[in-house]
């Protein structure tokens, strides 16, 4: 296929074959073929989405887009390669989503909530905001479903947020 990049991984997930098509054709949908991982691509043009205040739904759209490649990336990764460390300072593939249910979370209680979070609220999402020594030895073990069912959760509380908000709201200042 034309305008192509074949990519095989070394390391975790070695033997893994990727092919990617260029950047700017971003609307993704993975499908596997001859062991490997072919990501279809279609323009994308981000537009307002029925649900959602114009500007929101272009925010929406965004949101989904971002959430959809990490998906994409991550899609069948082993306990083993969601804990894989690079180096003795890097953060795992893991760790790394569960970071992202956190500051989700965190912006959920600053924007929609116009509070810091509390004590409670940030000794459980800490070690998940902050990474570090800690993440490294905490964030682990656990299977991608576990992932994917905060990031759901997490992601649902904001579009449901995002609904009852319109563009004006959007467009304010967080006081």
């Amino acid at each position: 296929v034309r305008d192509e990049i074949a990519i095989t991984l070394t390391g975790v997930g070695a033997g893994r074959k990727v092919v990617e098509r260029p950047r700017h054709l971003i609307r993704v949908l993975s499908k596997v073929e001859d062991g490997a991982v072919i990501k279809e691509t279609a323009p994308l043009r981000i537009e307002p989405i029925a649900g959602y205040s114009p500007a929101i739904g272009q925010l929406v759209g965004m949101l989904t887009y971002a959430r959809s490649t990490t998906l994409a990336a991550v899609e069948d990764l082993s306990v083993a390669e969601l804990d894989h460390l690079h180096d003795e300072e890097s953060n795992s593939i893991g760790a790394l989503l569960a970071h992202i249910a956190a500051v989700e979370r965190s912006y959920q209680v600053l924007t929609f909530e116009q509070r810091m979070l509390s004590p409670q609220e940030n000794e459980l999402l800490s070690t998940a905001l902050k990474l570090g020594p800690n993440g490294r030895r905490s964030l682990r073990g656990q299977p991608l479903e576990h992932y994917l069912e905060e990031l759901t959760a997490v992601r649902r509380r904001t579009l449901e947020m995002l609904a009852s908000r319109d563009d004006e709201w959007l467009q304010g200042t967080v006081t």
